[in-house]
């Protein structure tokens, strides 16, 4: 997992050839692109074949941050997705969505997308800044894929997603939480979450955002 990593410099190189050097399953992005997601970005970090994004076995995907969407997310849909995606045998299904979901019979890896809803119009934001929270279509992708209606399924969920649900240090974003408790229900358990955003490496005690227990890694 890597994410706030794609800014084509030689320390991010360096990173790149770190992760590879492991021979990773999968390798999953978290988001932003440096400066602000262009095609130019979007080829430079990933898909030239100097590029340093460390390709996993089975398959990449990524997230998309703020920085992808001052762009208008328009590199991040049309030029990085279609690079994006898992094998299944001798194929590669390619990511089609900006949210995914990775699962075998114990755990369920979910990527969010909260960078969608992370920028708005200029000064707009200065009223009501962004929150960050899921749109009704990935929330209704959400019930579908955690099979919420079925109370035997006790398969362990980590939730991927670029911004903070909480934070010690910087604004967080706990609305994608409060959404997430509610779908929940009566079926609310632990989760873990890792997100970036903050530049920083970041172990949290477990916490609660609107009743949903949060076991909380930060690796910005």
């Amino acid at each position: 997992l890597l994410s706030d990593w794609a800014s084509d410099t030689p320390e991010s190189d360096r990173v790149g050839a770190v992760v590879a050097a492991h021979k990773p399953d999968y390798s999953i992005h978290l988001g932003d692109v440096y400066f602000v997601g262009t095609p130019a970005e979007i080829h430079d970090n990933f898909i030239s074949p100097k590029a340093s994004w460390p390709r996993g076995k089975l398959g990449s995907l990524a997230l998309p941050g703020n920085h992808e969407m001052y762009s208008n997310g328009d590199a991040f849909y049309k030029y990085l997705l279609p690079t994006m995606g898992v094998r299944e045998g001798d194929s590669v299904r390619t990511q089609k969505a900006s949210f995914f979901c990775l699962e075998n019979d114990y755990w369920r890896v979910i990527g969010l997308d909260t960078g969608y809803t992370s920028v708005e119009r200029p000064f707009i934001e200065i009223l009501s800044p962004p929150d960050c929270h899921l749109r009704p279509e990935q929330l209704r992708w959400l019930r579908h894929q955690l099979h919420l209606e079925n109370p035997n399924d006790r398969r362990g969920v980590i939730f991927l997603s670029h911004h903070p649900p909480f934070s010690a240090f910087r604004k967080a974003y706990p609305k994608p939480a409060k959404q997430l408790s509610q779908l929940f229900g009566d079926f609310l358990r632990p989760v873990l979450w890792i997100w970036g955003h903050e530049h920083r490496l970041v172990g949290y005690k477990q916490r609660k955002v609107d009743g949903l227990p949060i076991e909380g890694r930060c690796i910005g």
